[in-house]
């Protein structure tokens, strides 16, 4: 081969080596944050599960007709609502707290069973004034004391249905050490590959000097 030749297919594949290295550390790590929705949609599904077990196994012959109707109804939505796996994110408070509705418009469970039911207006007015209450905390609110005598759900029995949203772990702020080791690292493997071929090359152009 001649030598501009094997000059050529030096640079490039030195080239090729650093880039390489370069692409080897894209690999994606999880995050924190991801770690913490991970977490969450788990503990959300596993809540609801249990919910679902609760409210089947309670006594409801004291129930009306109707009663019992709308509460086997609101019992499958609420199953839709688990195998939907849309659940609010605590992005705005430091410390774990229900969402009536998150900053997305993403409904907590008994928003979405509100909502679903035909009475968003009942949603609206909770999310607008009082977000972050607990179930126990709006018994004072006269229109949806009567929604949950309407469908057979005691306060006790809402208030079991709503979760709590933990806050996301604190983000980490950019530059740091591992992010300087992981880059560091990368760029020393490539002009280690980059090194091995040029000195692999010169032992082609000159044996006698490589």
């Amino acid at each position: 081969m001649h030598r501009s030749s094997v000059l050529v297919v030096v640079l490039t594949s030195a080239f090729i080596g650093v880039a390489a290295a370069r692409g080897g550390g894209g690999r994606h790590e999880v995050t924190p944050l991801e770690r913490h929705r991970a977490a969450e949609q788990s503990r959300l599904r596993s809540h609801f599960d249990s919910v679902d077990v609760e409210l089947r196994a309670r006594e409801v012959s004291a129930l009306s007709e109707a009663q019992r109707a709308r509460r086997e109804t609101l019992i499958a939505w609420l199953r839709d609502y688990r195998d939907a796996g849309r659940f609010p994110e605590n992005d705005r408070l430091s410390f774990a707290a229900p969402f009536f509705r998150d900053s997305r418009g993403v409904l907590c469970a008994m928003g979405y069973l509100i909502d679903r039911s035909g009475r968003g207006d009942i949603v609206d007015d909770v999310a607008r004034s009082r977000n972050n209450a607990y179930i126990r905390e709006l018994a004072d609110d006269q229109r949806l004391v009567a929604w949950l005598d309407s469908t057979g759900l005691t306060v006790a029995e809402a208030a079991r249905i709503q979760p709590q949203y933990g806050p996301p772990p604190p983000s980490e702020p950019s530059g740091t050490t591992k992010d300087k080791v992981g880059s560091g690292y990368e760029l020393a493997s490539g002009m280690f590959i980059a090194g091995s071929v040029v000195t692999s090359a010169a032992s082609l152009l000159a044996p006698s000097r490589a």
